[in-house]
């Protein structure tokens, strides 16, 4: 689906001058393989060193002009040479990071300093976090993963967070673009996969005002 919304993004801005972001990188083998066919530059940041390898070979396999951080995302933001440098940025990350975190929360927001006046932003959300781990045949999430779904999002209180719809989703993410001095001039979104639709993204064009 990530083709779909690269081709999206393309009737509206020329994706082949992006330099593009992606936060939570791992291999690379799927989603940022692809984009990285399409854009300019991409910078890749992985928590684990152990991915390293494997992403340099996706990105150099791709051909375009990258660069590796193996870093903690959510201090790596906060870098002054990272200022004003992004015209997109891809948050396509797990529902806990580094054990504490949950999902892309704390990136904002930071992430807004690293876009450039006119940018797009590209959060990918876990619509249903139950029906997604059940397909994984993995344990339900923890109650404080609820619930910091919950209060990020703003959900109302006959919802535990479990369930996140799009346009709530959307809400969030225009209100915070606002906040920090940005008009919405767009935004749409796709599931990752029709057959489950448990991840959705959300794509926004942003400008500072």
């Amino acid at each position: 689906m990530i083709r779909k919304v690269m081709a999206r993004i393309s009737e509206f801005d020329d994706v082949s001058q992006f330099d593009a972001l992606e936060v939570f990188a791992r291999e690379g083998k799927w989603q940022l393989r692809y984009m990285a066919e399409r854009v300019a530059s991409i910078t890749a940041w992985e928590y684990s060193e152990g991915f390293r390898e494997g992403l340099e070979q996706t990105l150099a396999e791709a051909g375009a002009r990258h660069r590796v951080a193996i870093c903690d995302s959510f201090e790596e933001i906060k870098k002054p040479e990272y200022r004003d440098a992004f015209d997109l940025v891809s948050m396509e990350g797990p529902i806990t990071c580094h054990g504490h975190r949950v999902e892309h929360h704390d990136l904002f927001p930071a992430v807004f300093r690293v876009l450039k006046d006119r940018a797009w932003l590209l959060p990918e959300i876990f619509t249903d976090v139950d029906h997604y781990r059940q397909r994984q045949n993995r344990a339900m999430v923890e109650r404080r993963v609820k619930d910091a779904r919950r209060k990020f999002y703003e959900l109302p209180g006959d919802m535990d967070g479990t369930v996140v719809p799009v346009g709530h989703a959307v809400a969030k993410y225009r209100k915070l673009a606002e906040d920090a001095g940005f008009k919405v001039l767009r935004h749409f979104s796709m599931p990752r996969n029709w057959d489950h639709g448990d991840m959705w993204y959300v794509a926004m064009a942003l400008e500072r005002a």
